[in-house]
């Protein structure tokens, strides 16, 4: 019990990390040419949200195609924001994990470590896996879709289809959080869906 609230303590103090980095870059232009577009694209969804919301036929509650359009425009002016994310979140989960001894900040801080079966270092391959199918809807999702999020803002559609897409990997995303969250509750070595998947496992450093 002790390790599994351990291990959430730790997730949650090395996201705000990464998210504090993310922030911080995604408001520099030079590095998020979208940024002077959010708050317009933002202010044209959310009226048509509340106009939507206020004029839905209940017995046809169609999203209409202009909140689609408004929701894939908004969203495509956090691209950098998303991308920057994933690149945090590499170097740190994947990278300074993997050279740190499988440990992150947070790790460190509750003395956990990552290790593989043998209860040695895991290799950057584990790492990658383990940190594609982990991530909170919370926050913006588990990581391997917000990578799919990101390509198909950058690879470009229309507003009806990214909607598509996006319910999709959002009901994706909640269903595997679910998993990784049961998995950890019921597996009495505190082991989530990533860790099996990546042959890891997290443990107490003495």
């Amino acid at each position: 019990m002790k390790v599994r609230r351990s291990r959430v303590s730790a997730f949650l103090i090395d996201v705000l990390f990464v998210i504090i980095l993310t922030t911080i870059t995604a408001n520099v232009y030079q590095v998020n040419p979208y940024l002077y577009d959010t708050d317009k694209a933002y202010k044209e969804y959310n009226e048509l949200y509340n106009d939507t919301l206020e004029n839905i036929d209940v017995n046809n509650p169609e999203i209409p195609t202009k909140l689609k359009n408004a929701m894939y425009k908004y969203d495509k002016t956090n691209t950098y924001l998303y991308l920057w994310y994933m690149i945090f979140g590499v170097l740190y989960f994947v990278l300074f994990q993997f050279f740190n001894n499988g440990q992150t900040l947070g790790k460190k801080l509750f003395k956990l470590r990552v290790v593989n079966e043998k209860e040695e270092n895991p290799n950057i391959i584990q790492y990658i896996v383990r940190f594609l199918i982990n991530g909170t809807t919370l926050i913006m999702g588990v990581h391997l879709l917000i990578l799919i999020k990101v390509i198909v803002l950058l690879v470009g559609c229309s507003g009806s289809m990214y909607y598509d897409i996006h319910m999709i990997l959002q009901s994706v995303s909640i269903l595997i959080e679910v998993i990784l969250v049961g998995t950890l509750i019921v597996n009495k070595n505190n082991k989530m869906f990533n860790d099996f998947i990546a042959r890891t496992k997290v443990i107490e450093v003495k």
